[in-house]
């Protein structure tokens, strides 16, 4: 017997559902788990502009599964695709013809924000008919909550991380007079980049303690940070990390993580934050705005702090020199951040709830039970 789950997704690699392969690799509920990204016209368009051979024949291989699963019935399949995207009714052919779980880390299904546009009128009409009564995975809390107007059948599976990765051994012990502080993630406005710079180059000593910030991503504000650190000792520009271990070596040699992410935008906030659970679990203490998804993870001073308001850099500021003046305060977030990572975010224990899923599908006679 040859079983396949296909999870469509939008693009780019699944990292979220490394729990979900970790699962299958312990159980072996499938014989092959395959990736199809659905966004096919606009990663033609981009393969070609940029005379990309590999990604045109990517770009080619997707289309052949999807060309297949539109002719084809009762395959299991796990869609990850943002509200309220126009590629719905392909969707819904999709949950029509096939065994569907749904898998989501968008918080509000009250229409106040739309991540994508609505092109046309009956946009919104087809994904309310695509997600009555769907199998649902949720990333938070949050998102079952907004979820549940459409479906009772929801369980929520957050993010994780690879213990054998991210973890504290060989974490490198603080320096008394420094304090070294990271940031990992995309080079974008909205990820609060120029609060950091701000902050930078305001503080670089303060109680006698040296401030050095450290950043790490790729996008549209490279230039300027690239700029920033030529200009600025205390700042530090590592480009992009693709290899995971040595991600983790820089968050352990770093003793804050920080993440400024705005929350005013009505098309992007940070929904999780998967470098605060990278951080944690190295010991990084994460400060972090008060977006839907730091506010799910951090618990504010305890194991980290929140920041409100999230564009204003004086409120950053304060809370940094509380932990320059209590340096303990720093051992105690940083043990207790670990802590909440082995008990709640590691690809094991969101691998048994994965389990769970497809366990109680295959019991509906949904998974589990076609052969390609």
């Amino acid at each position: 017997m040859n079983k396949k789950l296909y999870i469509l997704h939008e693009f780019g690699a699944p990292r979220h559902f490394d729990s979900l392969y970790y699962m299958n690799k312990e159980n072996k509920m499938f014989d092959q788990i395959i990736s199809i990204e659905f966004s096919v016209f606009n990663m033609m368009y981009k393969a070609i502009r940029n005379k990309n051979i590999e990604n045109v024949i990517r770009t080619f291989r997707n289309m052949m599964f999807l060309f297949y699963l539109s002719f084809t019935r009762n395959k299991d399949v796990i869609i990850g695709a943002a509200p309220y995207h126009i590629s719905i009714y392909f969707l819904l052919l999709i949950k029509f013809n096939h065994n569907v779980i749904y898998y989501s880390s968008w918080p509000y299904w009250d229409l106040s924000r739309y991540p994508r546009k609505i092109y046309l009128k009956n946009q919104l009409k087809a994904w309310r008919i695509f997600l009555s009564n769907i199998n649902a995975v949720a990333v938070t809390e949050e998102v079952k909550k907004g979820l549940q107007q459409y479906t009772n059948n929801i369980t929520v599976i957050p993010h994780c991380i690879n213990p054998e990765c991210f973890n504290i051994t060989d974490r490198l012990k603080r320096e008394e007079n420094k304090l070294n502080i990271l940031y990992v993630g995309r080079l974008i406005p909205e990820k609060g980049i120029r609060i950091i710079l701000d902050l930078a180059n305001r503080y670089k000593v303060y109680n006698g303690m040296q401030i050095n910030w450290n950043i790490i991503g790729e996008g549209e504000l490279r230039d300027e940070v690239i700029n920033q650190s030529l200009g600025n000792s205390n700042i530090k520009y590592f480009g992009q990390f693709s290899n995971q271990n040595e991600l983790a070596k820089m968050y352990k040699m770093n003793d804050i993580l920080i993440l400024p992410s705005q929350i005013n935008n009505p098309k992007w906030e940070e929904l999780f934050g998967i470098v605060l659970i990278e951080a944690m679990a190295c010991g990084c203490v994460p400060i972090a705005s008060r977006s839907v998804g730091p506010s799910m993870i951090i618990s504010h001073n305890v194991d980290g702090i929140l920041i409100e308001p999230v564009d204003d850099s004086e409120a950053y500021i304060i809370e940094l020199k509380k932990l320059i003046v209590n340096p303990e305060l720093i051992e105690l977030f940083a043990e207790r951040s670990f802590q909440k990572t082995k008990s709640i975010y590691t690809d094991e224990i969101n691998a048994e709830l994965w389990l769970k899923v497809i366990n109680r599908e295959s019991s509906m006679g949904l998974f589990l039970n076609k052969v390609m």
